[in-house]
């Protein structure tokens, strides 16, 4: 990682500092300076070729882990650059500078050894100044009532949820099942599972750096809707054919 670009990204005043507040991003600094002395002295170790020219791995890295500026370049090159991101910024919460010193270099090497690694979201997210990211991969949220506006705020959590980076599960159990008497101008529903093109089309539109969301939709085994849902998993376009045909 280049110093210039590093150095951009410590006074770049986005929504991440406002959220975690610019005193802890100046130790967070501090921290990551102080980890970088001990590379270049030779106290923690840096590998020549961490990733040992494999191809899979390098790619990994590229597109989930190491960060970028606002022009989408990386400015992270390697997994060390990761570790000490990682290792300073999630010491910043130690109460003094002793512990803060004492656990980013901690961090730092049990990372480096392979002996801990955490989620992947903390891997992406974590000490990421430039862009506000979940540091949890997984979600829930809950449809409150069986209404339009329940619904959509469902799908509204869910969108929210994948920008930030995280992936998310929703329970359909408490709309009716199809057929059912509504009043509105549809005269009956289209059933709880109709809904699951909602949420797979929102899942879908907000990217990820590439990659699809994480959705996980689920029914309760005794909804009446429950043939429905198995056929959904098993016949392509089967609730557009439903609702469309």
């Amino acid at each position: 990682m280049s110093k210039r670009s590093i150095e951009n990204m410590f006074t770049h005043d986005g929504k991440t500092v406002n959220v975690i507040g610019k005193t802890r991003v100046k130790t967070y600094h501090e921290l990551y300076n102080h980890l970088t002395e001990l590379q270049k002295s030779k106290e923690i170790s840096v590998h020549d070729n961490y990733l040992g020219d494999n191809v899979l791995a390098i790619n990994i890295y590229k597109k989930k882990y190491l960060i970028k500026d606002l022009n989408c370049d990386h400015i992270e090159k390697t997994p060390e650059d990761v570790f000490k991101r990682l290792g300073s910024f999630l010491a910043t919460v130690e109460g003094t500078k002793a512990k803060q010193k004492k656990w980013a270099r901690k961090f730092y090497e049990e990372l480096f050894e392979g002996r801990f690694i955490p989620g992947g979201r903390v891997l992406a997210g974590a000490g990421d100044l430039y862009r506000l990211k979940t540091l949890a991969n997984c979600f829930v949220t809950k449809i409150q009532k069986d209404e339009i506006d329940s619904i959509y705020k469902a799908a509204y959590e869910c969108a929210r949820t994948y920008s930030y980076g995280g992936g998310i599960g929703v329970d359909i159990s408490s709309l009716r099942p199809k057929d059912s008497v509504v009043h509105n101008a549809a005269d009956s529903s289209t059933g709880a599972v109709s809904f699951m093109e909602l949420y797979s089309l929102t899942t879908g539109l907000i990217g990820q750096s590439g990659r699809r969301g994480a959705l996980m939709l689920t029914i309760d085994v005794k909804h009446p809707d429950i043939e429905h849902f198995l056929k959904v998993k098993k016949v392509p376009n089967w609730v557009t054919n439903q609702i469309v045909g």
